[in-house]
Parts: structure tokens; sequence; C-alpha cells
């Protein structure tokens, strides 16, 4: 496994899109040209190459996109190769079977992009819902774990599609007559040599197993009920199982995703612990992790070892039949895979790995590196004409009266697109990190992460691992103002004797003080105009419960932006909730599920887990916010009620044009004027025109 390791940066690659119409608005923005009006509302490409990683594109590699929206559906790519070495992968976020040809191009085999459905039949009619896990037999069947629809779909050689078990939109427990059997949210999908099928029943927190003949039964765990111990056929419980494969001795490996626990369930159904991340790591002296992340995609080599695609830590695993763990990728010659999730070995002795941001990388036999299919990166730190400007994960965002804008860039500086769509670097050097202040490309940052213009037309930067505020006056010099580069702390005090941790989302209130959303220290802090620092909420916690209450009572989990209205009412979010201060010092939480720590509105039938990274405040005193996670910009009204007003939940690619349009990982987002809005979505920045916005 020696140089089985990539560096992929997060960047999009480079495909022109073109520029829509805007809402006709009643102030001129000089430099954009002016959108033609519009009923609906749109979105409007202003700089950037308006590429995403995400999408649903067939084509040659370089063009070929993946939804890569997969996270949050509990299903992941599912990688198989047939007996001529073709790579087919599942892509949940579209609902289809795609394939990948040796050169990398990409073609939908069964189901289509954006059309979520049950139908069988012939793969150019057939729908699927969040397909996850699949594996071919060997007369060529592709069985597919439909997740989304609790069933067991097959593709035959000759592309008919028809459901082997379960019953989609019927989740159950049943055991019995395939036709009558039910599954809940069904996630792989495995054969043995026999030509029985075994199923990772990840809501049902059990394996099923599918005899040649047709019937259902519970191989391992009971139907419904979770836990975790050891033993054979039900007297083992599981905790989401969601992947499978076979090892070289015939056991079926589970990756018991609940519990971050390798199970092994041997031919006779007894099932025992293969391997438990902080026993197995702390063991290991070649590596200090001490735990598994989350487990997606298997593969098990001839050899008897299983592989694991690990991929909140970026890792390949291996776990060795003696039980000991190796890992791979993490800062190995510099290097890391992007959040792997899918895996495979060819015949050849290839490897494959579907990684979440949407490509597809193969490793040869020799070790040798080379992307197949799908986006290729590049720190994007471009200036120029807007549209031929790149960025590198660009972060906050804010507008000043002339319609400039200036925005955090992840590669260490402070960007500014013209109202003449003229992208410039402001402050900072590319790729530099460092604390010095100076003027323009003098001065050094690290990991900028919220910018905010004062009454004067200074801007003020959270400085986030320097865990400093910085200041950039309008002759650009950059000072530091409050904490002190290099030392986390939660101390209040004056200028750069305060202490700040991790400091992220910035807001400015008509008196020109500044709120600064402490992230590490769990607070929002005050700085007023002389530089003072003071404790406004919260006290560092690690809990992640949020509490309602007072300056001394009320409690902030993962407080991340900030806004504020006319009244000086604080607006936060804080992970998945939406918080508000009064000027009274009075801590309420006016959007976000407590019980199930999602993001669900008062008003709203809507049940949203994503984490917001942006929020902003319209003149009619609603909030606009950007869920990252489900690719959407979420508006809530003054008395609470919750919309979404661009992007699709579950669609996350860039679409331009009339409203809802498609948004990717949309994270700041700022007032432009009445009706226009800038938000941040990948490496882009749109413009979205509400129309009419009272």
């Amino acid at each position: 496994m020696q140089g089985y390791v990539t560096s992929i940066s997060r960047r999009a690659s480079r495909f022109s899109l073109l520029t829509l119409t805007l809402v006709l608005c009643s102030l001129s923005l000089p430099g954009f040209a002016q959108p033609q009006t519009s009923q609906q509302g749109t979105l409007r490409l202003l700089a950037g190459s308006g590429d995403a990683p995400s999408g649903i594109a067939d084509g040659p590699a370089s063009v070929a996109r993946f939804n890569t929206n997969f996270l949050k559906f509990d299903a992941f790519i599912g990688t198989a190769m047939n007996g001529e070495g073709k790579l087919f992968v599942t892509d949940p976020g579209n609902h289809t079977i795609r394939q990948v040809a040796a050169d990398g191009a990409v073609s939908t085999l069964a189901g289509k992009a954006e059309q979520p459905g049950s139908t069988d039949g012939a793969i150019t009619q057939a729908r699927f819902r969040l397909p996850s896990g699949m594996v071919f037999d060997k007369a060529g069947n592709l069985y597919v774990a439909d997740s989304g629809n609790h069933s067991i779909r097959k593709i035959s050689p000759d592309g008919m599609v028809s459901t082997v078990a379960g019953k989609a939109g019927a989740p159950g427990t049943a055991d019995g007559p395939a036709a009558k059997a039910r599954f809940n949210t069904p996630t792989d999908v495995k054969i043995d040599t026999a030509g029985n099928l075994y199923v990772a029943d990840y809501e049902n927190h059990s394996i099923r197993k599918i005899t040649p003949n047709g019937m259902v039964s519970t191989w391992a765990g009971v139907s419904g009920k979770e836990g975790n111990a050891e033993g054979t056929g039900r007297q083992a419980r599981f905790l989401r199982p969601k992947a499978l494969v076979f090892d070289a001795a015939g056991n079926l490996i589970v990756n018991d995703a609940g519990e971050m626990i390798i199970r092994r369930i041997t031919p006779a159904g007894i099932v025992s612990t293969l391997s438990v991340g902080p026993e197995k790591f702390d063991k290991n002296k070649n590596d200090q992790e001490i735990e598994y992340g989350e487990i997606d995609g298997m593969v098990a080599d001839a050899d008897g070892s299983v592989y694991l695609a690990d991929r909140s830590s970026g890792k390949i695993r291996r776990i060795k039949p003696s039980g000991d763990v190796e890992s791979f990728g993490l800062k190995e010659k510099g290097q890391t895979f992007d959040k792997p999730s899918g895996l495979i070995f060819s015949r050849s002795g290839e490897i494959f790995i579907c990684q979440q941001d949407g490509n597809i990388i193969k490793i040869n036999d020799k070790g040798a590196l080379m992307p197949l299919s799908g986006p290729t990166y590049g720190n994007g730190t471009v200036d120029g004409p807007a549209l031929e400007a790149r960025f590198w994960l660009p972060i906050a965002i804010t507008a000043d009266a002339s319609g400039n804008l200036y925005l955090t860039d992840y590669s260490h500086t402070i960007r500014k697109i013209s109202n003449t769509g003229m992208v410039s670097t402001v402050s900072g050097m590319a790729d530099q990190t460092g604390s010095a202040d100076g003027t323009g490309n003098e001065a050094r940052f690290n990991t900028p992460s919220a910018i905010q213009l004062d009454s004067k037309g200074n801007l003020f930067v959270s400085d986030q691992k320097n865990h400093t505020i910085r200041k950039i006056n309008t002759a650009g010099v950059v000072t530091t103002f409050a904490g002190k580069a290099g030392e986390a702390g939660g101390v209040d005090g004056r200028g750069t004797s305060a202490r700040f941790n991790l400091p992220m989302g910035l807001a400015i209130d008509k008196h020109d003080n500044l709120y600064v959303a402490d992230n590490g220290n769990t607070q929002i802090r005050k700085i007023n105009q002389d530089g003072v620092v003071t404790t406004l909420m919260g006290k560092k916690e690690t809990s992640y419960k949020p509490r309602d209450g007072d300056i001394n009572s009320g409690r902030l989990v993962d407080p991340i932006a900030l806004a504020i209205d006319a009244g000086g009412n604080l607006y936060v979010t804080d992970r998945t909730f939406i918080r508000k201060i009064t000027p009274g010092g009075k801590l309420t939480t006016i959007a976000g599920n407590k019980a199930r720590g999602g993001f669900v509105g008062p008003h709203s039938t809507q049940d949203i887990y994503g984490v917001s990274w942006g929020i902003a405040m319209d003149h009619a005193g609603n909030l606009l916010v950007s869920d990252y996670d489900n690719d959407v910009i979420r508006k809530i009204s003054p008395k609470g009620k919750m919309s979404t007003i661009a992007g699709v939940d579950g669609y996350r690619r860039i679409q331009t044009g009339s409203l809802p349009g498609r948004l990717y990982r949309p994270m700041g987002i700022t007032t432009m004027d009445r009706n226009n809005f800038a938000i941040i979505s990948g490496d882009n920045v749109l413009m979205m025109t509400l129309p009419g916005n009272p």
C-alpha cells in the first residue's frame, strides 16, 4: 500500500456557465449588467468559473459530475466491477447508477438524475431512490441496495430492472417470500459463492439473507432491535450496519456504523468483533489515531486483509488477518485522500476510490496515483475580470454602499470584487500564512473566516487560527485590533490584552460596536470602538446542548455566523440552531429542533439537519440563512415562519437562472441592496435577486 496517497484539495475544475437574467432592481449596480424583469427571482454568476465539483453531467472524465450530496442520506457511493473490468458507481444524490470507462468517461446506466422513483422496467425508464451499495453475480446481474425505496433491485445484462425483495415506500421487518419481505433503508448488498445475497439493513440493525429461490430471513441480529452484542444469529446485536464485504475465508465483514466497530460473521453465523477503533489503534505503534471515523466502503484482498474507506479521517485503513491496523493517506508524503467513500479492487490489482467531492481516483499495482473521473483541483487564487477570476474556498462576504464586495479566501487572503467587475487581492498573500501586520500583500493571515465593514469604511476580519481580530483601514493598512496571534484564550480586556479562541462570525451595530462569534469558547464577545473586549453571552461548553437564558445561564454550542437588526438584536447561527440575543441580554432559540438536533422552523413542516455558515438581514427584517449541508438558502420571517428561497434540498450543484436554481454548499451571504444578495457557493460568488421584495 505504499504510495497509495493523493493530494486533492477542494478545488473545482472549470467549465463555462451562461450568465442568465436577473430581476431588474430599483438600484443600479455599477459594473454589473442590469438584469431583465422576472416575477420569479433569479441567480446569476458574479465571479468565479461557475463550476462545482458536484452535478449530473455525463461525458469525458473532466466534464463528468456526480451529486456529492449523498452523506446526508445515510447512504454512500457504492462501487462494483463486472467480469469485463468495467467500474460501476451508485450516485445516491442523483438517484442513478453510473458507469465509468477505462478512460474515465461517465455514462448513466440506469435511473434519471433528479427524478427519484421506484419504477421497474427497461433501464431508460427505471427509477431509483438513493441507491447505495451493489454487487455483481457470476451471470452479470447487478444487485443494488435501493436505500430510499427500502428494497433490493436487480439490473439484468439485457438492461431490465426488477425488484428482487422489499417494497418501495413500505419499510418494515418482515421475513418470508421476497415479495412479502420488508427492509428499512438497506445500504449494502453482497453475494456468496452459493448465490445468497446478504443485506446490511441499516435502520433494522440487522443482516438479512436472500436465498436464490427468493426467501428472506434475518441472518444476524434481530430486525428493529439495536444493540452491541456478539453471539450466533439472533443473539447478536448491531447498530446501523452500513457496509459489507466477504473476506478471503468466506467470513462476512460488517461495518457496524452506529458503534464504529468492524464485525465478523462466520459462515456458521457466529458474530464477533474484528476491530474496535480505540483498542486496536492504541496497540498500533505506527498510527497515533485512537478511533475510526465514518467508515463507508470496504474491500478485501486475497491475503485476508480488509480495507476500509474512512471518510472522516481521509485515510484508507487496513485490518490485517491478525487484527492489527495500518493506515494510509493522511499526511503520508504530505498528501491525503479527500473523504474516501467507495472502494474496490480490480482483478489486475488496481484500486479505485470514490471521494466525497465527486471525483474518482485510480491507484495502479505499482502504487502510482492518477485522477480517473470528475473534477480535478488546484488552488484558485487568480485576480482579474470577475468571470475569469478564481477563488479558493471563500467563506464570508460583505458589501459596501457602492456595491463592492469583500470576501475572505481560504488562501489566507482578503479579496475584493469591485462594482466594475474586477477581482483583486486586498490583503495577504496566497498560500502564505502568518500574523504580520502591514500594507496590502505585506500582511499575513491564518484562515480568515469572517469580514465586516464599519461606518467609516474600515474592514474587520476574524483571523481564525491566529485567534485575533484584524483591522484593515481605508488605506489598506492591516493592524491587529484585538487578541494576540498564536495565543488562544478567553480573556476580556483592551485590544491585544484580550484573548480569543478560533473567532469566526462578525457583526457591527449602528454604533460601530463589533460582535464576535468566539467559536472555540462557545461565546459571543463584544468589542467597542475603543477596542475593549467583553463577553456578551455564553460560557465555554463541550456538551453541545443549547440553553436559552440570560448572560449567566444561556449556552451556545457552535456559534458560526452573526447578523444584527436595526433594533440591536443579534442573530447567531449556532450549529443547527438559529439563536437571538436581545439588547437586554436574553438568549432564545428561534429555529432548530432541540430534541433531534435539526434545523426546523417553528411554523414549518420542514425537518432539516444542516449546519448554517452564513446569515444576513434584509430590509424587512427577514433572516436569510445559508444552509450549507442542504445546499439551500432559508428565509425566516420576523414571526418565525421559515421557507426555502434558493436551491433545492438534495441537489448539490450550481444552476443559475430562475429561482430556486441550484446551489453548491452555500456559505457567506450578504445584502447588496433592497432586492439583491451576494452568496458564496463553492468557489463562486452568485447574486440572488428576489422578486418584488417588499
